[in-house]
């Protein structure tokens, strides 16, 4: 730990994560970009490899690069957790952890030894982040289930795409990374909690509640207006104009001028002054009901003119717009390099990774990267001989035994 990383929020915390794919990993990842310890346990390579590491396009070692910033600033070792040898291990690292992290189906920790009693046995301070599908409770607790699963369940995918299509995805595990977040916020809950109970708790978080936490007004608008609100496409249902529209350079726009006086800026900058006079697009309120003929209109406009001028202009009159960025667009962005959002990591395969910064931003306490996700097992040695005080012989026969 460096001097810096002792005044981080979460400097001190022993966190053990012992889950797979994103939801845990995410978890895991936000706490350690603020000064926890995070030992990610992966499963010897006998056994298989998260799937973590061969997500998306791979490249060297046959693995992506989620991997790189899922597991980046963590110490990453191997271990059985259900074999006879393993078992032991994981218990030694309990008794000595603040967090364990874990994204298992619900009882699978239970059949290899570790209940809630039981882990209470081994650490009764010991904060539990359990990450699941459904949740550790209710009759669809133990269903296996993916992010996207959680997703439709969630009310998620019923609002996205269009009415005359079939729902679509968002384009990145959004429930996976909503349940990391709500899973790193209950941590936080309960290390504050522990303070003065000077007792740990399970945090329980379900991927299709995490989702469902952010579906806004769905469910008031069903029971106060017998309304199933439905897919929007890419505009918003309620207000007018705020959509994409196509410009003339092949890129997208963004605009979102709903006031009226908004509207009236637009509509002069795009040589239509009379256009709010018009009883159709009178008032933000009419506005919204013809949003499809609005549309129209300012996609007319926008198509014979390029984005960043588009943007120039509107940004003159202080209209809300921006480009649709593509990954090109971002790592070229210079309110983005300001802020620091797109960094190069050091990485032990391919030399540096660029990858998303931290957030949010602390004024006194800002997070850090120190290192990209490595190698499987590459602290392997520093771990098991510093933190559980094994020799160099006990740590290669557990390999050679395939425990870790």
């Amino acid at each position: 730990m460096t001097a810096s990383d002792k005044l981080l929020p979460f400097s001190g915390y022993l966190v053990i994560e012992a889950g797979g794919v994103i939801a845990a990993s995410f978890c895991g990842q936000l706490l350690a970009d603020f000064g926890a310890t995070v030992v990610k346990i992966e499963p010897p390579k006998s056994r298989g490899i998260d799937t973590l590491r061969h997500w998306g396009r791979v490249y060297k070692d046959g693995e992506g690069f989620l991997s790189c910033i899922l597991n980046r600033n963590k110490k990453l070792i191997t271990l059985d957790i259900s074999s006879l040898d393993g078992a032991p291990l994981f218990a030694r690292l309990l008794e000595r952890a603040d967090v364990l992290i874990e994204n298992f189906k619900p009882g699978t920790m239970a059949g290899w030894g570790f209940d809630e009693e039981r882990l209470k046995t081994i650490n009764d301070r010991l904060i539990h982040v359990a990450i699941s599908g459904f949740g550790q409770t209710g009759p669809m607790a133990k269903r296996t289930a993916f992010g996207a699963i959680a997703e439709a369940m969630g009310g998620l995918r019923a609002l996205t795409g269009y009415t005359d299509r079939p729902p679509v995805r968002a384009g990145v595990s959004i429930g996976d990374s909503l349940a990391g977040l709500y899973a790193a916020f209950g941590t936080a809950m309960a290390l504050l909690e522990r303070k003065v109970s000077n007792r740990g708790q399970t945090v329980d978080v379900a991927i299709y509640e995490a989702v469902l936490g952010v579906i806004e007004d769905l469910l008031p608008t069903l029971e106060f207006f017998d309304t199933v609100r439905g897919p929007v496409g890419t505009g918003f249902d309620r207000f007018a104009p705020s959509n994409i529209y196509p410009t003339q350079n092949g890129g997208w726009i963004l605009i979102a001028a709903p006031t009226d006086k908004l509207f009236r800026k637009l509509a002069n900058c795009m040589n239509q002054r009379d256009l709010p006079d018009n009883p159709l697009f009178a008032s933000q309120a009419v506005r919204a009901e013809h949003r499809g003929e609005i549309d129209g209109i300012i996609a007319e406009w926008t198509s014979t003119r390029d984005v960043d001028e588009i943007v120039q202009l509107l940004e003159r009159e202080n209209i809300p717009s921006g480009k649709v960025y593509t990954g090109v667009d971002i790592l070229a962005d210079p309110h983005i390099q300001a802020r620091e959002m797109v960094v190069s990591v050091p990485n032990d395969r391919v030399g540096t990774v660029p990858m998303q910064g931290v957030v949010p931003k602390l004024s006194r306490t800002d997070g850090r990267i120190l290192t990209s996700g490595g190698r499987i097992g590459c602290d392997n040695d520093e771990v098991y001989r510093k933190l559980l005080s094994l020799t160099a012989d006990q740590v290669t026969a557990l390999c050679e035994k395939g425990v870790i």
